[in-house]
């Protein structure tokens, strides 16, 4: 067999018309297949005409490229819905930190100045004393007079004997003696309730975690 007997038969795909058989090898006819008639012929070298010239021409039922290209995005067109989104879910959130903290600070301010700010006179410094002492379970009775309290308190704040002292000294003269206090007393007192304040604070606070 020489290659004057080789034979193939071939078929290009055409849009619109689908596969078209070729017969390559010279002097031969096609096999039993369609052929196109000479109105559909000319139908095909139209179609073909119209043809880009291009590489990348795309068969969409095999190379799949019927997708769009993706396009530019242009500002305004929607894009920063996502960052938008996220923001708006974070708003109620942080508004409640806000209020948290500000509720917190409002707190903390009425309890400061409540308990814990200087006192302007022997009797709020006492009653200060008191209550803080009423919550960490330090007293006092009913029964007690302030001198007993005074005593009772220095048991539990061993290390605060003299503050204590100056608090309920000042009291006892300012209630019962209706001493007016002079400026110097004034500082004393001022400053034995500022080194007494944060340990009775703290005693409180260890009553309650308990």
């Amino acid at each position: 067999m020489t290659d004057s007997h080789s034979h193939a038969w071939v078929e290009v795909y055409f849009p619109e018309f689908g596969w078209i058989p070729f017969e390559p090898t010279p002097g031969e006819s096609l096999p039993d297949a369609y052929q196109p008639d000479q109105e559909s012929q000319s139908e095909l070298a139209l179609s073909l005409a119209d043809l880009p010239l291009s590489d990348n021409v795309c068969f969409a039922e095999f190379d799949g490229c019927d997708e769009e290209e993706p396009q530019p995005l242009l500002p305004g067109d929607g894009s920063s819905g996502g960052q938008g989104s996220s923001f708006t879910g974070i708003w109620p959130w942080l508004l409640g930190v806000i209020g948290g903290l500000a509720i917190f600070g409002g707190g903390s301010r009425w309890f400061w100045s409540r308990f814990m700010a200087a006192p302007s006179s022997p009797r709020v410094a006492f009653q200060r004393m008191t209550r803080l002492a009423s919550l960490a379970s330090a007293g006092p009775t009913d029964f007690q007079t302030p001198y007993q309290f005074g005593h009772q308190l220095q048991q539990a704040l061993p290390t605060q004997e003299t503050h204590v002292s100056i608090i309920v000294a000042s009291y006892v003269r300012n209630r019962y003696g209706n001493n007016t206090q002079t400026p110097g007393e004034q500082s004393e007192l001022s400053e034995a309730w500022q080194r007494l304040r944060l340990p009775m604070l703290w005693a409180v606070i260890r009553r309650r975690v308990r």
